[in-house]
């Protein structure tokens, strides 16, 4: 479930009321808190649910979905080799995103998220078919430097990214659930696996959603995009 750079520790799990496997873990800070005045917050409860094949299924829980609002659509888009793109109108930094990516002929393609508008900050996801691996790219995340320590070892500066073993079978897709809450990225992929990330972008213009596409076409269908409340009024 974690992988070096989530920054994910202390998993704890509990059988709700309605016979749910419920998980959820520790995200340290990068930061200091001496800095900050606080450190480190827990992830969005997970729901685990076995499988046929005795995997474990990873969703978000359905009362997530109480915290939506002002739903928005896009059409389906449809990139080459080589084209980046800015999904309109899907602009926060405290989101749900859900789509599905058909990877088509390319082996390196992927998405940007907390991107300001001429690329100052992002963190980048991209998919590498011919590896079976997903990385996350959070070495400009942040104009600030921010180093990570991650258990004995410390992530700086030319070595933020984070690797994640996944393999797709013959002609599947990717089918993404997306949580952007400031610092903390949950990925659902599949309900196969979630990929956690903390970044700190420090520009107001951290915001956009973008999708590209490497060295062949892509297909992304079915994107919407939800605001999230928050849990708590206070």
């Amino acid at each position: 479930l974690s992988w070096l750079g989530a920054m994910l520790s202390g998993p704890e799990t509990l059988i709700d009321d309605r016979g749910r496997r419920i998980f959820w873990g520790w995200l340290r800070d990068a930061r200091a808190w001496e800095e900050t005045g606080w450190n480190s917050i827990m992830t969005l409860p997970w729901h685990f649910t076995p499988a046929q094949d005795n995997s474990l299924k990873i969703d978000p829980v359905e009362e997530l979905r109480s915290l939506r609002y002002d739903e928005k659509h896009h059409d389906d888009v449809t990139l080459s080799a080589g084209e980046e793109v800015v999904v309109d109108g899907f602009t926060s930094d405290c989101m749900e995103i859900k789509l599905t990516i058909e990877p088509g002929a390319a082996t390196q393609f992927g998405m940007k998220l907390l991107c300001s508008d001429n690329g100052e900050e992002e963190t980048v996801i991209t998919y590498e078919t011919q590896k079976e691996q997903f990385v996350i790219d959070f070495e400009n995340a942040s104009e600030e430097e921010i180093d990570y320590p991650c258990g004995r070892m410390l992530l700086t500066s030319g070595s933020l990214k984070q690797t994640i073993p996944y393999a797709l079978a013959g002609n599947e897709v990717l089918n993404f659930d997306i949580f952007v809450d400031r610092s903390v990225i949950e990925i659902f992929v599949n309900s196969d696996i979630c990929m956690v990330q903390r970044v700190y972008p420090m520009r107001k213009d951290s915001k956009q959603f973008r999708l590209f596409a490497s060295d062949g076409k892509i297909a992304a269908k079915n994107i919407v995009k939800w605001d999230m409340d928050a849990t708590n009024p206070w």
